[in-house]
């Protein structure tokens, strides 16, 4: 931070905390630096204050993993030796709460998000691009502790093999920057990174992964919790029942019929329910009309079976 900004920092902190005694609040500083962070053009601050693991349903593994972890960002565990992990793995299905997970991650450890684009710090310029990755790690290092998301990694990291015939090998210097400061930075950061797909990630970044987890097509059981949270963000009782006492949504006969079903076309069967039900003028969300979404519905399990394999 310049001097100007530590200044309007400082400022801002005594202006919050008028009320409660004028003083200087870690949170508010922190708070002013993601403000900063907005304003410049090769990251994005995302805010996930909204999202938690209660949207993501399945993924157990991951979950446990990250509230162990919690305490490598702790003071206490700072003062037992505990180091924050370098870097997570998110790959599996379409679909399936990758993106999802990365967000609720970062919430769980209280942690601001900073997106990076591979496209953003790209330029037309010689030797501009790999300016710009300077300049994108050190904005990310004034932001730490945070979390560095990476989506669709397969894509934003993939063209290293044919650099030096399709752009003079600047992607491969680029990706050889930023795999050596993740490696080397003392900064307390951890990079987060989802994909569809291995093939095209360099290995470099695949190895310094601190852990991998596969995100697969859900359970049944998982299928039920994906259900119930779709149906109260739509507004909807899972707990509701009949005239006859009856549950209003058999939630075992709908996770049957959503089989093979990923995560984001189970939301996309629910929010077409809403608007068939809606058009048949019905109360709430009808059961049957869900039953007949969930059951029509293209699965890209069958559209798209070979790269799913």
């Amino acid at each position: 931070m310049t001097s100007y900004e530590i200044d309007s920092a400082i400022g801002q902190s005594i202006i919050a905390t008028k009320t409660e005694g004028p003083k200087i609040d870690p949170k508010v500083i922190m708070d002013f630096k993601r403000q900063q962070l907005r304003k410049t053009d090769l990251l994005t601050y995302t805010d996930v204050s909204e999202v938690s693991f209660d949207d993501l349903g399945g993924a157990d593994n991951f979950k446990s993993w990250v509230e162990k972890n919690k305490a490598c960002w702790s003071t206490e565990g700072k003062k037992f030796g505990l180091k924050p992990p370098k870097g997570i793995l998110l790959v599996g299905v379409w679909g399936c709460g990758k993106s999802l997970g990365a967000k609720a991650l970062a919430n769980a450890w209280q942690l601001p998000v900073v997106s990076l684009e591979m496209g953003k710090l790209r330029s037309s310029g010689v030797g501009e691009t790999e300016a710009n990755v300077y300049r994108a790690m050190s904005i990310i290092e004034s932001v730490a502790p945070c979390v560095v998301w990476v989506d669709e990694a397969e894509k934003s990291l993939a063209g290293s093999h044919s650099s030096s015939h399709s752009d003079a090998g600047t992607t491969s210097r680029v990706l050889g920057i930023f795999s050596t400061w993740l490696q080397e930075t003392e900064a307390p950061i951890c990079l987060v990174m989802t994909a569809n797909s291995l093939r095209t990630l360099p290995v470099e970044f695949v190895n310094r992964m601190t852990e991998r987890f596969f995100f697969d097509l859900p359970s049944t059981d998982e299928r039920v919790t994906i259900l119930k949270i779709h149906l109260r963000k739509q507004g909807q009782d899972v707990n509701a029942t009949d005239a006859k006492g009856e549950p209003r949504y058999q939630l075992a006969e709908l996770a049957e019929a959503a089989k093979n079903m990923v995560g984001r076309e189970i939301q996309q069967a629910v929010e077409a329910a809403m608007v068939e039900s809606f058009n048949q003028k019905l109360p709430f969300l009808s059961h049957q009309v869900l039953l007949k979404e969930l059951t029509s519905k293209p699965r890209i399990y069958k559209t798209m079976v070979d790269e799913l394999k």
